[in-house]
């Protein structure tokens, strides 16, 4: 096999192995359609934030203000999500949700299903200025 070759064969692996590492998200997690959620994270401790964002691209990053905010870097990287443009949280069976609004033009809401209750999610929740608590 010459140089060229084995170059290529090893980019072919590269991608496949990165396109299969994507982690898919289970469609029972998923709620009913939203169309102003942008996407959704639905993280490992059974948790999901839904982000609502005007200007969001390709790359999961969204332009709010003058920042630019990783939300899928955050997702994916730091918290060991799924990342999902076609998965909403579900709310059903949910403690409620948390609504955080620091810049204009994006907002994430976290559901929670376990480890409170609604009324302890929602003292949690209204702490901040910048949240709104939505009943389950």
């Amino acid at each position: 096999m010459t140089l060229r070759a084995t170059v290529i064969l090893s980019s072919l692996c590269v991608l496949a192995i990165t396109a299969c590492s994507k982690k898919e998200v289970d469609p029972a997690l998923c709620g009913p359609a939203d169309e102003s959620v942008t996407a959704s994270c639905h993280l490992p401790d059974g948790t999901c934030w839904d982000l609502v964002c005007k200007s969001l691209n390709d790359n999961g990053v969204c332009f709010a203000e003058a920042e630019q905010i990783r939300d899928r870097d955050v997702c994916e990287k730091s918290q060991k999500g799924a990342w999902s443009l076609k998965c909403p949280c579900k709310h059903e069976g949910s403690l409620g949700g948390c609504r955080t609004t620091k810049e204009e033009g994006r907002s994430v809401t976290k559901w929670i299903y376990t480890g409170m209750t609604v009324e302890q999610h929602r003292n949690l929740c209204e702490t901040s200025a910048y949240n709104t608590f939505f009943a389950p």
